[in-house]
């Protein structure tokens, strides 16, 4: 492990590894691995070893008056951080007593997540999961939906307004309802929605529909309880839907998504020694390619996969930056992604502070070390 830059001579450095990133993004939380107040929170088998710490609330709603249901989209096995806004945004619907009598946030889930919802803020979950389900188009997710609302008091339906597949189950849904959906949602108040039009240049307000499609970032979860996430029971049994066959998803080549819009980016600095090496890790990962001003300037990506103040703002669920120590303009640019991986030889350097998980060493050594691994796999694997 290399030595501490001399500007920060006296600074302990934390094992990055015995901490975990829980919510938050401009201001994230850690918290340790031991901690284990959100699995023991219902059945009490372990207390807190610290005198006078504060009790998590349990909250328990037993016969909800009314449900705001919430449909994520879920991206491979567990909830976007869109999804977890959207929830947020429920809780406060149902904490603000968005209808008479007691309410409750009830998640649909229409493929697997393995995510604990109770610190999420659900009180049901409806699991339409099962292998016969997997696979359903959207009509038939919408046709459930239209099934739940006509067996429950449903107050309104929340989805991400997204690329994913909530949202269009949501337009199908207002469609067999023959109602008004609204999307953009940008703000929920009361009774009453905010939302953008005109190609985001206006804003209007309206009356809540029974659909809502919402924008990133519209809700936070700041409540600090936990819920039941208590799995609902219902007879539901929408007819299928031959007209509209689900083929999956489409392959497409990461370098052909905007960094914007990027997921997963493997980002390069001046810290890589040899491109190859990254650019065949990239591939490798299944990555998208960017990187900072300085290679763009060298003429070893174009300037529209450039991340920064001067460039392109991303909010990638995971960004991977090698060999980049993190100039202010750069950091601009990372402020919403999920998850930070850092990969350098300063140990101290900014994008080490901001990241999640500190991998110290050569950027370059590192890249051709987990291609090989890569490759090692893959081909073990073939043996299979």
């Amino acid at each position: 492990m290399s030595e501490h830059n001399s500007k920060h001579p006296s600074r302990p450095r934390k094992d990055p590894r015995n901490f975990l990133v829980t919510e938050g993004r401009h201001h994230r939380k850690r918290i340790s691995r031991s901690q284990t107040a959100h699995d023991n929170a219902f059945d009490g088998s372990q207390k807190s070893s610290v005198k006078n710490e504060p009790q998590v609330k349990k909250v328990i709603v037993e016969q909800p008056d009314y449900y705001v249901v919430v449909v994520p989209d879920i991206l491979d096995g567990a909830l976007t951080r869109h999804d977890r806004d959207v929830i947020a945004v429920a809780r406060s619907m149902v904490d603000d007593g968005y209808q008479d009598g007691q309410g409750a946030v009830l998640v649909v889930l229409f493929d697997e997540a393995e995510t604990d919802l109770r610190a999420l803020g659900a009180d049901r979950v409806l699991y339409f999961t099962e292998p016969d389900h997997q696979g359903s188009s959207i009509n038939t997710c919408a046709a459930v939906l239209n099934d739940l609302m006509g067996a429950e008091n449903i107050a309104c339906v929340l989805c991400p307004d997204s690329v994913g597949p909530a949202a269009d189950i949501g337009r199908m849904l207002a469609a067999k309802r023959k109602t008004f959906v609204a999307s953009g949602v940008c703000q929920v108040s009361g009774k009453k929605l905010r939302q953008r039009i005109a190609n985001g240049r206006i804003e209007a307000e309206r009356p809540i529909p029974d659909v809502m499609l919402l924008l990133e970032d519209v809700g936070e979860l700041s409540s600090g309880c936990i819920y039941e996430a208590r799995p609902y029971e219902c007879q539901l049994s929408p007819e299928a839907d031959n007209r509209v066959e689900n083929l999956g998803n489409l392959s497409v080549d990461p370098n052909d998504i905007d960094i914007t819009e990027a997921p997963f980016i493997l980002s390069g600095g001046n810290g890589i020694a040899d491109w190859q090496a990254f650019l065949d890790l990239g591939q490798n990962l299944g990555a998208t390619i960017a990187g900072s001003r300085v290679v763009v300037d060298k003429g070893l990506i174009d300037r529209d996969r450039q991340v920064g103040a001067s460039g392109k703002i991303t909010s990638a669920r995971c960004y991977i930056a090698m060999g980049i120590s993190g100039a202010p303009q750069h950091m601009q640019g990372i402020l919403d992604c999920e998850y930070v991986v850092a990969i350098n030889t300063d140990a101290g350097c900014p994008m080490a502070e901001r990241a999640d998980l500190v991998v110290v060493g050569d950027a370059s050594e590192i890249a051709q070390s987990l291609s090989d691994k890569i490759t090692q796999q893959r081909g073990d694997h073939d043996d299979i």
